[in-house]
């Protein structure tokens, strides 16, 4: 009699102490529907937030060439309605002369935008690393002979500076856009260089 009422007691004992599975996953059922809620609509926060734009254009250095063609690859994110930033690569080549740039810039938008039709204003930071051949004419003398030698010479530069951005977007469908862009750009060494671009991007 005695062992049976130790089992009975055991027995009691271990069900109050073993967790039910069932309420269990109903007390935390609610915290992850609010957690797969919550993500979604980061996730589609963020998708609504970024865009890519490619850039194709001229830019000149008055003070080093007439102009040179340029390419820039740019990912812009939507901070609010006012205010956005941005990354950018541009790359450029001429003859004897190519250069790659990297901005990283703040837009305001003055005007109410319309379906992502704005009008920008941008200022950022600028750095310019250029690479150009250098050519250097030596002479040297040998019997009853002077020999004349063109010799090219690597040199590369790098300034940092800062932009001036003014840009204009149209929305062509839901998620893609054209746009144009001219830019103004003050370097630390008193150059001075300008361009314009046209513009085609997605938004993610």
């Amino acid at each position: 009699m005695e062992l049976d009422l130790d089992l009975h007691a055991v027995c009691s004992k271990t069900a109050t102490t073993i967790p039910n599975k069932s309420t269990t996953t109903m007390k935390l059922l609610p915290i992850i529907l609010a957690t797969v809620v919550s993500l979604n609509a980061f996730s589609q926060d963020l998708r609504d937030k970024f865009d890519f734009r490619l850039g194709v254009g001229v830019m000149n250095f008055p003070s080093e060439r007439d102009g040179s063609s340029m390419l820039e690859y740019e990912l812009n994110y939507q901070i609010n309605t006012l205010l956005a930033a941005s990354a950018s690569l541009n790359l450029g080549r001429e003859d004897g002369y190519s250069y790659h740039q990297w901005n990283l810039n703040l837009f305001v938008t003055p005007f109410k935008k319309k379906q992502w039709q704005t009008l920008r204003l941008g200022m950022g930071i600028a750095s310019h690393k250029a690479t150009r051949s250098i050519e250097i004419f030596t002479s040297f003398y040998s019997t009853n002979y002077i020999h004349n030698q063109t010799i090219y010479i690597p040199y590369k530069e790098t300034v940092l500076g800062h932009n001036i951005i003014l840009e204009k977007t149209f929305p062509i469908r839901e998620k893609w856009l054209l746009g144009i862009k001219a830019f103004t750009q003050f370097y630390w060494n008193r150059d001075l260089n300008y361009g314009f671009l046209a513009k085609v991007g997605r938004r993610f």
